[in-house]
């Protein structure tokens, strides 16, 4: 019982001071005149109507101008993006292609290690039957029977 009494206290304390927080937050977010619309992925047309309407509203030289701007700016980050996405595409692209050859390029080394094998059993073989002697330098001396029949 003694020790739930500090440890409720500290979850009290915890929690008002969560609850501070987030209503400073909601407050900041309350107080704020920076609006700016909610945009979906692909609908820009929203962004366009909400810079050009302040414009046709007040009929300012200096307004139109700043609209304008900001349509220019928004032209230029969509080149950017479409850039970008391309270079992405191209990237994925190569990498395909890069992999495609990694996947032949294995193939072509497993091929190789079992025709390597191969010989290596040969090799063996041999030695085993007593036709050819491998030294720890790796030389091969073939013995051969004095009747001239290899067999």
């Amino acid at each position: 019982m003694i020790k739930k009494v500090p440890a409720f206290m500290a979850a009290l304390l915890i929690t008002a001071a969560v609850g501070l927080v987030m209503l400073g937050i909601g407050g900041a977010a309350y107080i704020n005149t920076n609006n700016l619309p909610v945009l979906n992925k692909n609908n820009t047309s929203v962004l366009a109507a909400a810079t050009s309407a302040p414009a046709q509203a007040s009929q300012t030289p200096t307004q139109s101008v700043s609209a304008s701007s900001t349509a220019a700016q928004l032209d230029a980050y969509k080149a950017q993006l479409a850039q970008a996405i391309q270079r992405i595409n191209d990237a994925n692209t190569q990498l395909q292609n890069l992999q495609s050859q990694l996947a032949q390029d294995n193939a072509a080394l497993n091929d190789a290690a079992a025709v390597t094998q191969q010989y290596q059993n040969i090799l063996t073989q041999l030695a085993q039957r007593g036709l050819i002697n491998i030294d720890s330098n790796g030389n091969i001396t073939v013995n051969g029977r004095t009747g001239g029949d290899f067999r």
